[in-house]
């Protein structure tokens, strides 16, 4: 999809029971997690300056559970594949469950497809298409405390071929937050790790076959450098890959240096990216700087897109902004793009 749009209200952190909504615009989907509290369905984002966005939207319950968290969406050419993770109160865990939606908005898949149903913490799931079927990838938590990333194939029909879970990562530590995103031929699954110390968030990645099977058993280090880099994106430009993420420096590392981060507290975050190779080769170690460091200024919440010329990276900063980038990781414009602000307490594009 060449332009997508989602954006979330965390306003009450993850406390609220969400319903998971799926918004249509123009053929698209956009996402949104809605509390049952009607003051929190209310989108005060302008179109144009004329209208709010919510007025365009088709809005499509695709599960009307009201534990449903961190929705994500792929395309396969005919249908949606919209996944989520979900809250069973009766073993304490939470499952990945997905359904397909038509172009016209139908739900195809009633109840739920089950894609990781262990009786464990399973969070954050993303999706991906990668040309044959789709990759979902999460990251779950162990009563050991430790938390590994995995990944299940999904059919276009909707069949989930791997039910007890593809393991990505399961080493030592804590593997959190992943991102993934497909060639055509593999995938590169990315994640924040803390293996080289408590606390702090280091990015490493993975590429898998179409077939299920992992390439990159020993991980690929794709930013290492002091400090903490929490929560990855990645894209494909059909051959290589791109990865952005937040990069919040050593200070961020000694004065947060514990297991839960809250990236908002650090005033001197930046945006930061790199290619790459569908070898696994990191092409610009140690990154980009895409959105530059501004003191008292953190750059928090990067997605990244690819339009079939260039990569778009937008980050949230007072505001959403922008900057394009040409294939190959240099910068179009110097110039900043200044979206509209949104009104939400806290917010992510």
């Amino acid at each position: 999809m060449k332009h997508f749009f989602s954006y979330y209200n965390l306003q009450d952190g993850f406390q609220i029971k969400y319903t998971i909504v799926v918004m249509m615009v123009a053929n698209l989907l956009a996402l949104i997690m809605i509390s049952p509290a009607a003051s929190q369905t209310k989108a005060q984002i302008e179109l144009d300056g004329k209208r709010s966005l919510e007025e365009a939207f088709v809005r499509i319950p695709i599960s009307t559970a009201q534990q449903g968290m961190w929705p994500s969406v792929a395309w396969d050419g005919q249908n949606y594949f919209v996944i989520w993770a979900q809250s069973d109160e009766d073993c304490n865990c939470s499952k990945i469950l997905g359904a397909r939606v038509t172009p016209a908005g139908k739900v195809l898949d009633s109840p739920a497809i089950p894609i990781a149903t262990a009786p464990i913490a399973q969070y954050y799931p993303s999706i991906t298409w990668g040309g044959k079927n789709f990759l979902v990838v999460w990251f779950e938590e162990h009563v050991d405390t430790r938390a590994d990333i995995f990944g299940a194939r999904v059919s276009p029909e909707g069949m989930a071929l791997d039910p007890t879970g593809i393991p990505i990562c399961t080493l030592a530590g804590h593997q959190l937050y992943p991102d993934v995103a497909s060639n055509g031929e593999l995938f590169l699954v990315v994640w924040a790790d803390d293996r080289l110390c408590t606390g702090c968030r280091d990015l490493y990645g993975a590429r898998v076959n179409a077939d299920g099977s992992v390439l990159d058993t020993d991980n690929i280090p794709i930013s290492t450098t002091p400090g903490v880099h929490p929560e990855p994106r990645v894209v494909s430009d059909g051959k290589d890959f791109f990865v952005v993420w937040e990069d919040h420096g050593s200070d961020y590392r000694r004065r947060f240096g514990i297991p839960v981060l809250i990236p908002a507290l650090s005033k001197n975050g930046e945006i930061r990216g790199t290619k790459v190779s569908s070898q696994g080769i990191v092409l610009d170690p140690p990154g980009i700087p895409i959105s530059g460091a501004s003191p008292g200024q953190s750059k928090i919440n990067p997605h990244v897109a690819w339009n079939g010329e260039n990569f778009l990276v937008v980050w949230e900063s007072g505001g959403i902004h922008g900057r394009q980038l040409h294939s190959d990781g240099s910068i179009v414009n110097p110039s900043t793009i200044d979206f509209q602000k949104l009104n939400f307490t806290t917010t992510i594009p």
